[in-house]
């Protein structure tokens, strides 16, 4: 069983909301381990993906990793209900989700014996005007979907120190589950995107996708 607040402890995140975040999802997702990135980490989730497959080495220091079909016709978004009052506390945003009782089905326990990773990132410099889109964490049973984000953003749970207000960042869920079964049978297609703009909250289930869920946050 994981020791969650230790986790959360031993890698300095303190934000309360963020914790929230993170322990909400991970009751949800019922991974395996969790682990904290910080861009120190990225030679070593390197390492790890290539050793497993999920990346292939190219030429000039570059790398790879398949996703699936991108095509319209492959992603249902599904667009969230949007509560009045909301306080940044994890009850709004999870009623929003739940309002689609087959996605709240399939997300409960599709981490099972996987990492959950959560990466903390910042993509612009504090004070910006665009601040409150930039800066967020990402949950994601994905190696090469984390190691992308450190090539993406500056990762690490001090993206969250400077915020106006605990609650005041972007909250990305994505849970790969089986995506190359998703992509082959076409009948049953169970990839999913919940894209709630208010929330500055995106969820992702059963796709190779994620990195990308960042700018579909924006005002």
């Amino acid at each position: 069983m994981i020791d969650l607040p230790t986790v959360l402890d031993r890698a300095g995140l303190r934000n309360p909301r963020a914790r929230d975040f993170v322990t909400i999802w991970a009751e949800i997702s019922n991974p395996g381990r969790v682990e904290v990135l910080s861009a120190g980490d990225e030679p070593r989730l390197l390492e790890e993906a290539l050793n497993a497959g999920e990346v292939v080495a190219g030429p000039d220091g570059r790398y790879y990793s398949r996703v699936e079909d991108a095509s319209p016709a492959g992603l249902r978004p599904v667009p969230g209900g949007e509560h009045d009052g909301h306080d940044g506390s994890a009850g709004d945003w999870l009623r929003d989700i739940d309002s689609d009782a087959t996605l709240m089905e399939r997300l409960r326990g599709v981490s099972v014996d996987r990492t959950l990773y959560v990466v903390p990132y910042r993509i612009v410099d504090s004070g910006s005007a665009l601040e409150p889109y930039t800066v967020g964490i990402e949950l994601t049973d994905a190696r090469p979907v984390a190691l992308r984000m450190t090539r993406m953003a500056r990762v690490g749970v001090s993206a969250l120190v400077g915020l106006d207000h605990q609650d005041d960042f972007v909250r990305i869920v994505h849970c790969a589950g089986r995506p190359r079964q998703a992509c082959r049978d076409k009948v049953r297609d169970e990839r999913y995107i919940v894209s709630l703009a208010g929330r500055r909250t995106v969820v992702y289930l059963g796709t190779s996708f994620g990195g990308d869920a960042i700018p579909m946050t924006s005002p």
